[in-house]
């Protein structure tokens, strides 16, 4: 277990991880077994605390009211652990007596004699190792099975373990040094090239803007959209019968990533159905408009709010000056002062 091998001092991380190397873990192991006997005194207490962890014992031990034999005690184990004993008993048995029951032992891929170690001090990938050495990556991977990722995270502080065959490890001294510039190379190499993917999609991005910086369509209103709930720049576009490369340009937006409550600057002879004839009158009715109001205000154009949680028209007027909740409320043929929230509401500006 994770905390039982950090005891041990197996070190896990996510590049690496000892408690699968075959000789470390072992060792560990071996540690592990002896602190438990200094503790039980017997193999049989100790497997179970090898398998269940010591407090799940202890606790057996004074629920068997002062019994020690785990015999008469297992019952207050955990289920695993009553059956973990008696298989380690089997197994055992049969290690010593598999000839007698027609079990032999599987020829071994690769013998002990025939590995050997190197110390790796820098960065090494099992990729570039196969390559240079002449292997495949899964007889790497067999032999330093606690390398999770394929990487060995080496430095000349802190160097790892390189299991190979003899005759790998010879060729590994040969070209260990123009193994560790081969891989900075390589890391030089990609980071050149993500840097020139990151230029480039700059650079097609300055120009998509700048194709539109000019793309503004021949009396054309300058309309200002407040972006509502759920609303994509597509969606925008298509409200304002324009591009969506346009509404980028205007307003300098990279990507499409907008939000709620955002204003959104159009340029547009095409407004939505619910303020186009509003707007259409602006020029040829605006002395009408003036006529049927208080004022001799003039509105030039509407921004568009999308009303909020607590809004209210007179909060929704203070927040744009020269604006009243009779402008609103006329602008939007509004009967009364109730709002709903995320409804969208004309604000004229003057």
């Amino acid at each position: 277990m994770l905390r039982t091998g950090n005891l041990y001092d197996l070190q896990v991380s996510s590049y690496v991880d000892d408690r699968c190397d075959p000789i470390k873990s072992t060792i560990a192991a071996c540690e592990h077994f002896r602190d438990l006997y200094q503790i039980y005194g017997d193999w049989f207490l100790v497997l179970s605390a090898y398998n269940a962890g010591p407090g799940n014992v202890n606790r057996a031990l004074r629920r068997a009211n002062g019994k020690t034999n785990y015999w008469e005690i297992k019952e207050f184990m955990p289920r695993e652990t009553q059956q973990y004993v008696p298989r380690f008993i089997a197994v055992a048995y049969l290690m010593e007596h598999a000839g007698e029951h027609n079990l032999y032992p599987k020829v071994a891929t690769i013998s002990d004699y025939q590995i050997d170690t190197v110390m790796v001090k820098y960065p090494l990938d099992f990729d570039l190792l196969a390559d240079s050495l002449q292997m495949t990556i899964e007889e790497i991977e067999f032999l330093n099975p606690s390398f999770r990722k394929g990487v060995i995270p080496a430095t000349p502080l802190n160097q790892y373990c390189l299991r190979l065959p003899y005759d790998k490890t010879i060729r590994f001294v040969s070209i260990e040094d123009s193994l560790y510039i081969a891989r900075i190379r390589e890391e030089q190499r990609l980071k050149e090239e993500i840097a020139n993917m990151s230029n480039t999609e700059d650079s097609s991005s300055k120009n998509t803007n700048t194709s539109y910086t000019a793309s503004i369509p021949s009396g054309a209103n300058k309309l200002t959209h407040i972006v509502a709930s759920g609303e994509s720049i597509g969606l925008i576009a298509n409200k304002y019968g324009c591009s969506v490369g346009q509404i980028r340009s205007w307003n300098s937006i990279r990507g499409n990533l907008i939000h709620p409550g955002q204003k959104i600057t159009v340029y547009s002879n095409k407004v939505s159905s619910a303020s186009s004839t509003v707007v259409a009158k602006n020029n040829a009715t605006s002395n009408t408009q003036t006529n049927n109001t208080s004022s001799s205000k003039k509105i030039t154009s509407y921004t568009y709010y999308s009303v909020k949680n607590g809004d209210s028209l007179w909060i929704i007027a203070q927040k744009y000056p020269g604006v009243s909740v009779d402008d609103i409320k006329k602008a939007n043929r509004l009967s009364s002062n109730n709002l709903q929230i995320g409804q969208s509401l004309r604000i004229p500006q003057f």
